[in-house]
């Protein structure tokens, strides 16, 4: 999609000390996916304190497993339940 924007020039100058980005249009490319990346974290930063996992979770069997097959059926309800709380 074709826009038209002014943007602070000092703004993008810097961008570009910071990126490897060869053009403009790829510099705001970049960015804008960095923006959405960083702000999903945000959103799941917000439900720290909200899960509950069992005393009975062992997150190193959870990690040499993946993480999906290692919570037991009871545990993968009460998240889906969660989430359709929030």
């Amino acid at each position: 999609m074709r826009t038209k924007i002014v943007i602070d020039y000092d703004l993008i100058e810097e961008a570009f000390r910071y990126s490897t980005s060869r053009t403009k249009k790829d510099l705001i490319h970049e960015a804008l996916v960095t923006f959405i990346e960083i702000r999903k974290r945000m959103n799941l930063m917000d439900l720290k304190g909200k899960i509950r996992f069992s005393d009975t979770y062992d997150y190193k069997k959870a990690r040499e497993r993946g993480w999906f097959l290692s919570i037991p059926p009871s545990e993968v309800r009460s998240i889906v339940s969660l989430h359709k709380q929030l």
